[in-house]
């Protein structure tokens, strides 16, 4: 499908929808969850994936990545169109790997019961009883959409009680705070872990200091 010339330069060659297909099994999984939904991952080797990120199968960024890979892959070729696109996307789709779960966002859990927590950029952080690692990879799936953003990871000898100066909660109420965020990262939840109100006259940064409880929560 891919045919360079003596300089090195990638020349067409083959149907577009055949380069198009071989291309995104080059460098895609897809992955069908319990619920039945399909997404796709990167492919980072030739043994199937068993967790990291992923985005569903017809989703706006992934089409847009299929169509620059392709530009950039076959630079003299017409572009193909959106619909050829989501064709060629299906198709893969229909060979998809099968998953127990559905993918977890921003928290999740693995098999083994350890905690997951997804930084929205190429790293991801595992907790359990011993503590916290930073790792390139996840023992679990997360869904990834543009309302996932980056956050910083987490730094050793960090401190509960720095967040206070952030959040200007009294002493009596920090302990119904920390059960509030406890709640919040906890991936299990079928519903929102409840509402964070904090009352005070105006002026006393009340809505700041919601805004860095649910910050500090991921």
């Amino acid at each position: 499908l891919i045919i360079r010339n003596s300089s090195g330069d990638v020349v067409s060659d083959g149907h577009p929808s055949l380069k198009l297909l071989a291309l995104l099994r080059a460098y895609f999984y897809a992955v069908q969850f319990a619920n039945g939904e399909v997404y796709l991952t990167d492919r980072t080797s030739y043994d199937p994936p068993t967790g990291g990120v992923c985005r569903p199968l017809l989703d706006d960024h992934l089409i847009n990545r299929c169509i620059a890979r392709y530009n950039r892959t076959f630079p003299r070729a017409a572009l193909p169109n959106e619909s050829t696109v989501r064709t060629a996307l299906r198709s893969v789709g229909g060979e998809a790997l099968h998953a127990a779960d559905a993918p977890w966002v921003r928290w999740g859990r693995a098999v083994d019961g350890a905690l997951w927590w997804d930084s929205g950029d190429d790293k991801f952080v595992r907790v359990d009883a011993s503590g916290w690692t930073a790792s390139d990879s996840a023992d679990c799936w997360f869904a990834r959409t543009e309302a996932i953003r980056p956050m910083p990871l987490p730094v050793t000898g960090g401190s509960l009680d720095d967040l206070w100066s952030f959040a200007p909660v009294t002493e009596a109420d920090r302990p119904l705070v920390v059960a509030w965020m406890l709640a919040a990262t906890h991936p299990e939840r079928e519903t929102a872990a409840g509402m964070l109100y904090i009352s005070g006259p105006e002026g006393s940064a009340k809505s700041t200091s919601g805004d860095k409880i649910t910050e500090a929560c991921g």
